[in-house]
């Protein structure tokens, strides 16, 4: 049986640059909201979730990977101060 997300909660929340992440592998990373159907991006996250399924709406996985695999490759070491 398919669920017709008749029960849906809207969430939208300004961040600015105060979002933390934490990436499926354990990664983190503070900064801007990372841009992703189904979640926002920049300064807000919005995110649509069916109640009925406990499923996030249009949410992109396969960019959450993407943005995922980007950000370990671009983390170098910190800077030392």
């Amino acid at each position: 049986m398919d669920c017709k997300h008749t029960n849906v909660l809207s969430l939208s929340a300004k961040t600015a640059d105060r979002c933390f992440i934490r990436w499926p592998n354990g990664e983190t990373e503070d900064g801007y909201a990372p841009c992703v159907r189904g979640l926002g991006g920049g300064d807000y996250l919005t995110i649509r979730i069916c109640t009925d399924c406990k499923t996030v709406l249009d949410l992109d996985v396969a960019a959450i990977q993407s943005l995922q695999d980007e950000a370990l490759a671009n983390k170098g070491p910190k800077p030392e101060w």
